[in-house]
């Protein structure tokens, strides 16, 4: 939802210079909040290079390492998927052609140059980082769990391990911590990335053996 208000610009919004406009629902079965802005006509006036996390104390749950990650994959996504002006500008003639007495012509550069300096925002924090295995792939350990860590980009929202979904620890905006046990003692470990869609992230895999001298778990 944060995505697609700080792409449009929106100025009459909580995070954005009011606080209003905006509902949480606690979703039952899981506890998670759900965000609903709502009032969103005031769209296109924030300026096209203004912030994109806002100044309320939202902000400050938006701007955790993990969460922010979220947030500009989710950016990235909207922009790929339709908030460029290629795939815009002709629903904004079409829908202009309903309202011919007002002008929308300014839109689609609106949303030229919103789309780019989203997307050079996420770029200069380093959201575009190659996913990459720190230290080397063949580990010796006397430890039943290995401590595996490395880079990756916004896009990848999903660690595999062995095929199964892992918790990730981010430190940073894209530095990652994953703990696997190893159960015998040649171990070999399959990552694969995954991005928002599910799908595995081209050049996001790596292969790592780890060696356990000590007794099995």
């Amino acid at each position: 939802a944060w995505a697609l208000v700080t792409l449009c610009g929106v100025g009459d919004s909580y995070t954005f210079g009011n606080d209003h406009n905006l509902m949480m629902y606690c979703r039952p079965g899981d506890g998670r909040f759900v965000p609903f802005p709502v009032d969103m006509d005031f769209s296109f006036v924030r300026g096209a290079t203004s912030g994109l996390v806002g100044d309320r104390n939202l902000s400050r749950v938006i701007n955790l390492p993990a969460n922010l990650r979220v947030f500009y994959a989710h950016v990235l996504d909207v922009i790929g998927r339709g908030f460029n002006a290629a795939y815009m500008t002709p629903w904004i003639g079409h829908y202009n052609r309903f309202v011919p007495e007002q002008n929308y012509a300014s839109i689609a550069d609106y949303i030229r140059r919103r789309a780019n300096h989203a997307a050079d925002t996420i770029a200069a924090a380093g959201g575009n980082a190659a996913f990459a295995l720190a230290g080397t792939n063949r580990i010796v350990t006397a430890r039943n769990q290995v401590t595996l860590s490395g880079t990756a980009p916004v896009a990848l929202r999903t660690l595999l391990v062995n095929g199964v979904a892992w918790p990730v620890t981010w430190g940073t905006l894209t530095q990652w911590t994953v703990n696997v046990p190893v159960t015998g003692a040649t171990n070999l470990l399959e990552l694969t990335g995954l991005g928002l869609d599910g799908m595995a992230l081209p050049g996001a895999a790596a292969t790592v053996t780890v060696i356990c001298t000590g007794p099995d778990i």
